[in-house]
């Protein structure tokens, strides 16, 4: 096949950023993508006439300013995809057995709302929001980089003492009361790390970041898909679907070769988004990088012939917990399988669209995720019993919500799915279920980071393993990595 200025591997959105800019700044670009649709874990399936979206529930850097609304602004899509914001009173809603809190979309905000419901601990929030916005302060937008931190001790002190600290061990330090340690960690189940293994710095990430964007696209995930999609076809860049890549050949220090069962694929540059370990494992005589990849999860998609609207539910998440314990709560089903009364996660996405994208009018969308084991699912897999389990786990899962939230949820179900985390891994490619890829935590995170330029001169990788996690972090990364390539291109020694 005719050779092309870049190869991308993988149409997740650390691929589509790269691809969209280079096809923007008028490269010859390619996509090969294993699946039959863009988005990977931000893709759109349809059941009957609703639309879910396999793991994207709300967004960062979405609004103004934003990391990404600048790609979008960069790509003439700002007027193309909008986005809602959530509700700024509460965007989170956090839900204990006999306490219900709800996270305002300002740090500050939050820290006086925490003020007023534990008026007992005025002082240790403080002392605590103190150290937050001191972190968000050295940061200024930077990704968690040992050696840059470690050439500039003083400036970043705090991101230094705190960050690699777990959760838990900054509550203990602060001597913070169960009740608001789980508030404060409440979130913890989105990267599915507990307070005693979640770094402190994801916790004032999550915080900060979504206290401060936490939007969802106006039309949907699919439509955000496909206007990039769009996109890159103007500027003549090419998606081949259903075009897996099986093998990635070397010549020397060069990738010359891309192998996929529709033929062979060569450029002068290839960019893989697909997961590191696995790319690497495909070069001959290549090193292969070591790192856990992050947790997984078990998801519920239910279509509902009512609207949730009117019963409350609108703009915001629901975060249950069937006690303060959080470590104990993701124990529960990542290590001991049980999923009695779960935490769960509860998003309604038809009501953070405008009316009528994801449901008919008078329905919703409804999707439950809990944080689980992929290791699990897949021994039940070889055993022949992931069906079973998959039947088991989602009536345990419904009747808690209908016990928690929604009694009669069984009566006005007309669409339901789940998939366990291998399901979640064949629908998406994410390898082994992972949301994040690397597991969010000092060791794989920071001390085996993986960085996007390799031992090949013309190979290099995206996405959330070789970039950042969530949607922001990969947007972020993929257009750091295309202003690296194209700055020699355009002169710019820098």
């Amino acid at each position: 096949m005719k050779p092309y200025d870049y190869l991308i591997l993988g149409a997740g959105w650390g691929g589509l950023t790269a691809a969209s800019l280079l096809a923007k700044a008028g490269h010859t670009v390619a996509i090969l993508e294993a699946h039959d649709r863009a988005g990977g874990c931000g893709h759109t399936f349809v059941r009957n006439e609703f639309s879910f979206c396999a793991e994207m529930q709300y967004l960062m850097e979405c609004g103004p300013g934003g990391v990404v609304q600048q790609w979008l602004t960069t790509l003439d899509l700002q007027d193309q995809i909008e986005f809602n914001a959530f509700d700024p009173d509460g965007y989170d809603r956090i839900e204990l057995p006999d306490f219900s809190f709800r996270i305002p979309n300002d740090p500050h905000r939050f820290q006086e709302a925490l003020r007023v419901a534990f008026p007992e601990e005025k002082e240790k929030i403080d002392a605590l929001f103190t150290v937050l916005f001191d972190i968000a302060s050295e940061l200024e937008g930077r990704a968690f980089d040992v050696m840059h931190f470690q050439s500039n001790p003083f400036h970043f002190k705090n991101t230094v003492l705190y960050g690699p600290w777990s959760v838990r061990r900054v509550f203990n330090h602060f001597d913070l009361s169960p009740r608001l340690r789980a508030v404060l960690a409440g979130q913890c189940g989105d990267i599915g790390l507990p307070p005693r293994d979640e770094p402190f710095l994801c916790l004032q990430a999550i915080l900060f970041g979504y206290c401060q964007s936490a939007h969802f696209p106006r039309k949907g995930m699919g439509h955000f898909v496909d206007c990039v999609l769009d996109q890159i076809r103007r500027h003549r860049g090419e998606i081949h679907f259903e075009t897996p890549v099986t093998g990635i050949q070397r010549e020397g220090d060069r990738i010359v070769r891309v192998l996929t069962p529709q033929g062979v694929f060569t450029a002068r540059t290839v960019i893989s988004n697909i997961d590191p370990a696995t790319t690497m494992s495909m070069i001959e005589g290549a090193s292969v990088p070591t790192y856990e990849q992050s947790a997984s999860c078990f998801s519920v998609f239910l279509g509902l012939d009512i609207d949730l609207g009117e019963r409350g539910f609108g703009r915001h998440n629901i975060w249950h917990y069937p006690s303060a314990d959080l470590d104990a709560a993701l124990d529960r089903t990542m290590n001991e399988h049980s999923y009695e009364d779960p935490f769960f996660f509860l998003s309604t996405p038809s009501l953070y669209t405008d009316p009528g994208i994801l449901a008919p009018l008078g329905s919703t969308t409804v999707q439950i995720c809990v944080a689980s084991n992929f290791d699990y699912f897949e021994e039940a897999m070889h055993k022949g019993t992931h069906e079973t389990e998959k039947t088991r786990i989602t009536a345990e899962i419904l009747r808690a919500i209908e016990k928690r939230l929604i009694p009669d949820l069984g009566r006005h179900c007309v669409v339901k799915e789940s998939w366990s985390p291998v399901d979640l891994a064949r629908h998406t490619g994410l390898a082994r279920g992972g949301m994040y890829g690397a597991r969010l935590d000092f060791l794989n995170r920071v001390l085996r980071r993986v960085s996007p330029q390799t031992a090949f001169e013309n190979l290099y990788l995206t996405g959330a393993t070789a970039g950042g996690p969530g949607l922001q972090g990969v947007v972020a990364a993929g257009t750091r990595l295309v202003e690296t390539l194209l700055a020699p291109l355009r002169g710019d020694s820098t």
